[in-house]
């Protein structure tokens, strides 16, 4: 870490907290927008938390390989197939 150093050292120190301070002010104008579109549709009746969750289930789903699909697939099939966890999940979803 650097905590002393030359003035070139410090220059590149301030060019790096002036660049990430302004994405990060860029960040919040983003996400004050974000919730603005949000608010909006909201108004009109979208179910804005059910598509933002989906839109975020799919590109999950997006970064998944080939085989961690299929791993994910066969474990899901193997956990669905079995009695007691299927009885213990039916307890968890009683009121």
């Amino acid at each position: 870490m650097v905590i002393r150093g030359t003035e070139e050292v410090m220059e590149k120190v301030y060019e790096y907290a002036e660049k990430i301070i302004d994405l990060q002010l860029q960040k919040k104008e983003l996400d004050k927008e974000i919730r603005s579109l949000k608010e909006e549709y909201k108004e009109e009746g979208i179910a804005v938390g059910l598509v933002s969750k989906i839109l975020n289930k799919l590109k999950a789903k997006k970064k998944l390989t080939d085989g961690d699909i299929l791993e994910e697939d066969i474990l899901t099939e193997k956990i669905e197939a079995n009695e007691k966890i299927q009885d213990m999940l039916a307890s968890l979803n009683t009121k």
